[in-house]
């Protein structure tokens, strides 16, 4: 459950006691590297026992329900995500790769490359995927991937046996990485993977099983690595969960739902856009388990992304491949599995703007989804496609603040299907900015907006750092289709809060307060609209109206100067503050 980290916590119901275990704290081992019975919190049921009775109401149902589990400070060390596996699985990689670079052992891109191969082979040992005499192959007398680590030459044996058995570009190494394995002693950097340091007899792969941590762990751990230092931050899971929930109705999916991630990065939105499309398929076929061809349909016929970068489009071909091969059971991965060749077909390394311009996308999309880089530049080709400001009959006004993600929410819904859905992450200034008025109301006279999720009040949702501090973007997430508005219809702007859930990374939570339905005319005529819902909901806008009509203080003054009161009274009146002294 530890290694799984999507449950908070468990409850073991005995005839007279009830044990409660924390999904998010590491399991303690004895000397033999087995973890011990050790939960958090006992409760006794004997009738007598009114002792547990403040235990009862805490980790009661009812206090889920109300969310008082959450506030209550007790309960903070159970939920802590700091200590859940996939947090501490990646400073455990993050050290190793530090410590290898630092001693140059191996080049930092060979470290990271080294580091996620290494995940994945371990991925195929932990669900007995792999034969059992594979690693002896390379190395005599070899049985995990640790051993043959050491050994360049087994090593690149293995990693080549692995990519011509499955095919795709997961396994593929480039002429020059085989080059730097071949001159490499590689046994420092096995001890550092494996754990085998002075400070760490212990090996802390005891912990962790590949069998039940989730696959797409992988993806955010190269991620993480791509990003750190530059300044970049990437999409936290359970946004991308809601964001997703939100767009893709299972009831609704079919086995052709077109889905377009126009910014892909790692692929995290793919990556869950995919396992939703073989949900689905698992629903309409009472649930059996797919095969490795329905599996590749699904990805084939359905996936399909842009980045500029070429290495993050790698990642997310390689975070694609492993979700495909944990829906299907060990014996069938390495017998049936052929992973497919996505590169330059579904997953492109080329500039959005570019296939804009250039016509590229002649099937329309069921899904447009991600969120796009927030750069403040506009230049090359997006520039001259910015350039075009007539989007389905409509002229728009110039990006405000030249922010990116703008063009690609202006360029995007054309991309859709007459039944189909967009959703895009933007900086907060679309709806804050005052220069993003004009815009704003373009796109919203254009296309159908149902709904927009405001996520301004959260710090700190996004993980990543900027110039050197904690990245603290705000953003909100607009949902779009490309037809019409309808006037009839209100569009919902839900305004989320700051809460324990939401610190912990674990979900968001909405009361009733939190939902703001505006008339269309409301949203697109009204810049303080967003505000006011922020600040509480539609009776502030109503009070602000109400005294905006009334004479300011200056228009005051200026009334009583005419009468004379400037000249004899001293009045004086602007912006500005008086400069306190120290005490």
């Amino acid at each position: 459950m530890w290694n799984y980290g999507k449950v908070v916590l468990f409850y073991a119901i005995y005839p007279e006691k009830v044990d409660i275990f924390s999904c998010f704290q590491p399991p303690t081992l004895n000397a033999d590297n087995q973890p011990r019975y050790n939960p958090v919190e006992h409760l006794v049921l004997a009738a007598q026992a009114t002792v547990d009775l403040e235990k009862r109401h805490r980790f009661s149902g009812r206090a889920f329900d109300n969310g008082s589990f959450w506030e209550n400070p007790q309960n903070s060390p159970l939920i802590r995500r700091s200590t859940s596996a996939q947090t501490t699985l990646l400073k455990e990689m993050r050290n190793v790769r530090r410590k290898v670079v630092a001693e140059h052992i191996v080049s930092d891109s060979l470290a990271r490359r080294l580091i996620v191969l290494g995940l994945m082979v371990r991925f195929l040992e932990d669900r007995a995927a792999l034969p059992s005499d594979f690693f002896g192959t390379f190395l005599q007398e070899a049985t995990s991937f640790f051993e043959v680590l050491r050994e360049p030459t087994a090593l690149l044996e293995c990693v080549d046996a692995l990519a011509e058995h499955f095919n795709g570009d997961v396994f593929h190494l480039t002429d020059t990485e085989k080059h730097e394995i071949e001159k490499a002693d590689l046994y420092p950097f096995a001890d550092a993977f494996e754990g085998k340091t002075s400070a760490n007899q212990r090996h802390f792969w005891a912990l962790y099983s590949f069998a039940d941590l989730p696959v797409e762990f992988i993806s955010y751990l190269y991620e993480d690595f791509i990003e750190e230092g530059t300044g970049a931050v990437y999409t936290p899971p359970m946004l991308v969960d809601l964001l997703l929930d939100e767009c893709m109705n299972p009831s609704a999916l079919r086995d052709t739902h077109r889905i377009l991630d126009p910014a892909c990065g790692s692929g995290v939105f793919l990556v869950g856009a995919y396992r939703r499309l073989v949900e689905a398929w698992q629903w309409r076929n009472g649930w059996q388990r797919p095969s490795a061809s329905i599996l590749l349909q699904l990805l084939r016929n359905n996936i399909f992304g842009v980045d500029k970068d070429p290495q993050t489009v790698e990642l997310a071909i390689f975070s694609l491949c492993i979700t495909l091969a944990g829906h299907l059971e060990a014996d069938r991965i390495w017998e049936e599995l052929r992973f497919p060749k996505l590169k330059g077909d579904h997953l492109l390394a080329q500039d959005f703007f570019q296939l804009i311009q250039e016509d590229r996308f002649t099937e329309s999309f069921d899904l447009i989804v991600g969120k796009p880089p927030f750069g403040s530049e506009v230049t090359g080709i997006a520039g001259e496609v910015e350039q075009n400001r007539t989007v389905a009959g409509v002229t728009f006004p110039a990006l405000p603040d030249r922010q990116l993600c703008h063009l690609f929410l202006r360029e995007t819904p054309q991309l859709l299907g007459p039944e189909g859905t967009g959703c895009l992450i933007l900086k907060d200034g679309f709806l804050y900015n005052l220069n993003a008025q004009n815009f704003r109301t373009a796109f919203l006279h254009t296309f159908q907006v149902p709904q927009i999720l405001d996520f301004v009040s959260i710090r700190h949702l996004f993980k990543g750092k900027s110039n050197g501090k904690p990245s603290d973007a705000k953003v909100v997430a607009v949902f779009f289709e490309n037809r019409p508005p309808d006037e009839k219809k209100t569009l919902l702007h839900a305004t989320f809060r700051k809460v324990w859930s939401v610190q912990d990374q674990l979900g968001f939570e909405l009361d009733a307060y939190d939902f703001h339905w505006l008339p269309r005319h409301v949203a697109r005529e009204e810049p303080l609209v967003w505000k006011a819902d922020l600040l509480g909901g539609g009776r502030l806008l109503r009070v602000h109206k109400q005294f905006a009509d009334l004479p300011t203080l200056g228009d005051f003054l200026k009334e009583k100067a005419y009468e004379g009161w400037y000249s004899y009274e001293g009045w004086y009146y602007g912006e500005g503050f008086i400069v306190g002294k120290r005490t």
